[in-house]
């Protein structure tokens, strides 16, 4: 057995062995494998009676490896899957981990980054985890076949049919890459997974990213949540408008339309609180506010709990609609009805000018659909119907909300834009919602692997609140997703513009915001965030302790970072220049719950001596700014 192939199964698959679990009397059938290297990996091999072939074949290249599950049962054989953790294997093994950081089910729409010291303890429904080994790491990916899932958590792997009854499960289940850079393992598995059909649609790096991501937008939730009307809507646009804040994209959320608790009730907008209509709404937002897309938020089954019967919207689209096992009336997965519904439906959105939706309630999707198929199947169905209209419509511009299920992230066939956490919000209780300085955290460490998949969305955000407005405003501006605000009171002219200049412009980094190298498993005092920008970098300290904290750090902690030359660092918030070279520390002293955020210019000479390319130093982060200028090191040094 090759040495790749050899540390895997000793130390992430303990040794290789599982269990399959049958309905007929709640049976359940120990199993252990005979291994058979192989010229591109290998193939562990377990006798399980009843099963013409029960195999699971290691298919590497380089240090990149994907497991596939081939189970195919004799004709004689009557055992029957149960429909979850049908086939369970081992995890875990003879060596500790040094660190773990996984992405596991929190709750139903979105994944939680936690950190673990080891297998046994890693949390529901893991889907994917960075696993340190001395100076190597390893990262695990569950996959999302056609027709199974596979995650794993303390006690194994598990592959799910949702489906009672299955005998046969094969394809692709899970693959594993190492590397000493902990985001090239990530990077390389995603790339081998999808290029060996194992990941079925394109990767973030092969879709395109709206234009309109990298400009200034304005949601109407976190403003007036359910009680949007017309009229107040136009009133924060006013707002907005005479302190000259450069909106070039209107998302209006949930309430616009016409509902009755959890059901929609018509296809068309509120008439009481939208009395001109959906389309004169939109024309006047256009028109008077200088905003160049409108967009409408829904859930995925048009509203949180369908469509009620007997309503309007019942009548509109029933030849379209199917009704679940748990009696919700939702837009059929029948193709020709399921095209129907949303080709139709956004037809009507799109004459009234919307330009834009986003999709929320997701990951919720496969508990509304919930025996009626293998919840894979239903959401790659339900996505493609909305997508192809979507595409029609509004070139396929989509806010995917909520929707970090494996089911939905490897579902979607164009669209990009994706929620990366829970709601943004500021509460007295927390509740539902994060707490602003945890939210940073949430965000970019679930980038590290989302990003490979989407661009990932840090959600609204206020520029006004004492606490929130430069800390969340320096989270979007060091993210390559989208920037928009939602203020519920007055908005902040100043940090708006420190954001995204006066020209509305966000300047978007070469990828999502992530974690500095010595905060990436765990961390304390002191969070670190990272991106690039070509040759340039930028790092922001976020001090999440209500006590002052001693901070430093190196350019290694930054992968991008080329140690082997110089950089001139400013740092905003003091307004200092610093040369920063090799193993140079930087170090600030941060009171409690304070900010630093670093943009770092690569230095080049010339003839006329030392220079760099700097961009727009009143922002927050100017790293990312497309129109450098050449300053001489010596004027600013």
């Amino acid at each position: 057995m090759n040495e790749f192939l050899s540390f895997i199964k000793e130390n992430i698959l303990g040794g290789l062995a599982g269990s399959l679990r049958f309905t007929k009397n709640g049976s359940v059938k120990q199993i252990s494998f005979d291994y058979e290297e192989t010229e591109n990996g290998g193939v562990f091999t377990a006798d399980v009676g009843g099963y013409d072939s029960f195999r699971i074949i290691a298919d590497a290249e380089g240090d990149s490896v994907l497991f596939s599950l081939e189970a195919v049962h004799n004709r004689y054989n009557f055992d029957r899957f149960v429909g979850e953790n049908s086939v369970n294997l081992s995890i875990g093994g003879s060596v500790k981990p040094d660190a773990i950081r996984a992405y596991y089910h929190m709750y139903t729409c979105c994944l939680q980054p936690a950190y673990y010291p080891d297998f046994e303890s890693l949390g529901n429904r893991t889907h994917t985890a960075l696993v340190k080994f001395g100076d190597t790491h390893y990262n695990i990916l569950g996959i999302c076949g056609e027709d199974y899932r596979c995650d794993f958590d303390g006690a194994g792997f598990h592959v799910s049919v949702f489906e009672t009854g299955r005998q046969d499960i094969c394809g692709p289940i899970f693959a594993v890459s190492r590397s000493s850079d902990p985001f090239k393992a990530i990077k390389n598995n995603f790339r081998y997974a999808r290029r060996k059909g194992a990941i079925r649609v394109p990767l973030k790096e092969e879709r395109e990213i709206p234009e309109m991501v990298g400009k200034l937008g304005y949601c109407t939730f976190n403003t007036y949540e359910l009680d949007i009307t017309s009229e107040l809507i136009y009133k924060k646009l006013d707002e907005y408008k005479a302190k000259n804040i450069p909106l070039r994209w209107v998302l209006i959320d949930d309430g616009w339309q016409s509902y009755d608790g959890k059901y929609m009730t018509d296809t068309l907008c509120d008439p009481v609180k939208i009395p001109e209509g959906l389309k004169a709404m939109i024309s006047r937002i256009k028109n008077d506010y200088g905003v160049e897309k409108v967009g409408v938020w829904h859930a995925m089954a048009a509203y949180w709990h369908g469509i009620e019967e007997g309503s309007e919207a019942h009548r509109k689209t029933k030849d379209n609609l199917m009704k679940t096992k748990g009696g919700l009336l939702i837009p059929s997965l029948d193709e020709k009805k399921g095209r129907a519904f949303w080709d139709e439906w956004y037809a009507y959105l799109a004459d009234c000018g919307v330009d834009f939706v986003k999709i929320d309630s997701q990951s919720t999707y496969p508990n509304v659909i919930e025996g009626e198929m293998p919840t894979q199947i239903a959401c790659r169905r339900a996505h493609s119907y909305i997508e192809e209209a979507a595409k029609k419509y509004f070139d396929g511009i989509i806010f995917n909300c909520m929707g970090m299920d494996c089911e939905n992230v490897y579902a979607r066939p164009y669209t990009v834009v994706a929620r990366n956490s829970r709601d943004f919000g500021i509460y007295e209780d927390s509740g539902f919602y994060v707490d602003i300085h945890d939210f940073a955290m949430v965000n970019v460490y679930g980038a590290v692997w989302h990003d490979m998949m989407c661009c990932c969305d840090f959600d609204m955000w206020w520029s006004s609140h004492e606490e929130s407005a430069v800390h969340s405003a320096t989270l979007r501006a060091i993210n390559d997703g989208p920037c928009y605000v939602s203020d519920p009171e007055e908005c902040n002219p100043e940090v708006i513009y420190r954001t995204v200049g006066h020209d509305g412009m966000h300047y978007r980094f070469d990828h999502a915001a992530y974690p500095t190298l010595d905060c990436l498993y765990t961390h304390e005092g002191v969070f670190r965030a990272w991106n690039e920008k070509g040759d340039d970098l930028a790092c922001v300290l976020y001090n999440l302790t209500e006590e002052e904290q001693n901070d430093s750090f190196d350019l290694s902690a930054i992968p991008a970072a080329d140690v082997e030359s110089s950089y001139a660092a400013f740092e905003f918030f003091t307004g200092t220049w610093k040369r920063v070279s090799g193993s140079d520390i930087i170090a600030d002293t941060l009171e409690a719950r304070a900010i630093r955020a670093y943009s770092l210019y690569k230095i080049y000479s010339d003839e006329g001596g030392e220079y760099a390319m700097i961009g727009d130093t009143e922002r927050y982060i100017s790293s990312a700014d497309p129109n450098k200028k050449k300053v001489y090191v010596k004027d600013i040094l």
